[in-house]
């Protein structure tokens, strides 16, 4: 719909095999400018569609880095309950994972908690980031200038925009609150 015929992400299963997946007669349906708003809880499905709407430069991503999630898992049933099983991870066009990465929007708002505490990243044993080969396709004409345009008038709104200060003050908030060491249990009960 948005890039026309080509691979939208590649799969490699754990047997090691590699394969692209995309519709290879697909007409471009949508030819209007696109902006793609994530969010640390984006994963999966829309992590794929965001990082070939990057890699494609089809438009640009807005929001905050996603999920990081990068595998696929099956569910085998056992006598009593079920084991979810990883059996392959996907990638970016460009061979690029997104597993612990996720995909880094071109314009980064401000996120009002620590987005590290969340995401693939944070758990336990998580599979790491990797890479393998890329795959062949041809990237749009996205204009630079209007880039670099839209860019500019963000980060001048995060310095004059009522709300972006909001954000950024709860953040430093956020951040006072989690990094405290020390409760002072002395209360003033004069008043």
């Amino acid at each position: 719909m948005f890039v026309s015929s080509g691979a939208t992400v590649q799969v490699k299963q754990n047997s090691g095999k590699i394969g692209s997946w995309g519709d290879y007669y697909a007409k471009q349906a949508w030819k209007k400018p696109v902006a793609v708003l994530v969010d640390r809880g984006s994963a999966s499905a829309s992590e794929i569609f965001a990082a070939a709407i990057q890699d494609y430069q089809r438009g640009i991503i807005v929001g905050h880095q996603t999920y990081g999630k990068g595998t696929v898992q099956k569910l085998d049933d056992l006598s009593d309950g079920q084991i979810k099983l990883t059996e392959s991870k996907f990638y970016r066009i460009t061979g690029s994972g997104t597993q612990n990465k996720g995909v880094i929007p071109d314009i980064e708002l401000p996120s009002s908690w620590d987005i590290e505490t969340s995401g693939e990243s944070s758990l336990y044993l998580s599979l790491p980031w990797d890479t393998i080969p890329p795959v062949r396709y041809r990237t749009f004409d996205i204009d630079e200038d209007i880039l670099a345009a839209v860019k500019k008038s963000h980060l001048n709104r995060l310095n004059e925009s009522p709300n972006m200060k909001y954000i950024l003050n709860l953040r430093e908030r956020y951040d006072l609150v989690k990094n405290k060491k020390e409760l002072s249990l002395n209360i003033d009960i004069s008043n």
